[in-house]
């Protein structure tokens, strides 16, 4: 991705929020990115610029590829489950565009440690969301509440 801060990320997971196209996280040389960028898609002389995320807790591990991604409102998104240097994960992040906050939901978790091939999960309505695997003839179903 031209201009990007990172121009070696690999895997990102990529969403679309207002007029902006947002690479969240990845992977380069070794390393899982916990940095994110955006570019606005109505303007073509944009670049890409880094969005520094507000942490509640230091320790929170964002470096990670393969998260499945739901809008929860206008402006939140969740992470479920992807992959980090040390582990694929069961929990799941809440994100505010408005203010950039991230934060780990701590009652909401996936039965099993998950890495989704792909990010976006398909909205089956009424807060209900379903990632189909082809690879192996599975559907994971995803209730947000």
């Amino acid at each position: 991705m031209k201009n990007m801060g990172v121009e070696e990320r690999q895997h990102p997971i990529l969403y679309v929020n207002g007029n902006y196209l947002y690479a969240f996280f990845g992977y380069k040389i070794g390393t899982f990115l916990e940095t994110v960028e955006r570019v606005n898609i109505k303007n073509v002389k944009s670049k890409w610029e880094p969005i520094s995320l507000v942490k509640p807790v230091e320790n929170l591990d964002l470096g990670m590829i393969g998260a499945g991604l739901v809008k929860k409102d206008t402006d939140i998104v969740i992470f479920f489950g992807g992959k980090t240097a040390k582990e694929e994960k069961r929990t799941a992040l809440l994100l505010d565009f408005g203010n950039h906050a991230i934060s780990q939901i701590d009652n909401m978790m996936l039965e099993d440690p998950t890495y989704f091939g792909e990010s976006l999960l398909t909205n089956l309505g009424r807060g209900a969301y379903a990632h189909f695997n082809l690879s192996n003839n599975s559907i994971l179903k995803i209730e947000v509440n």
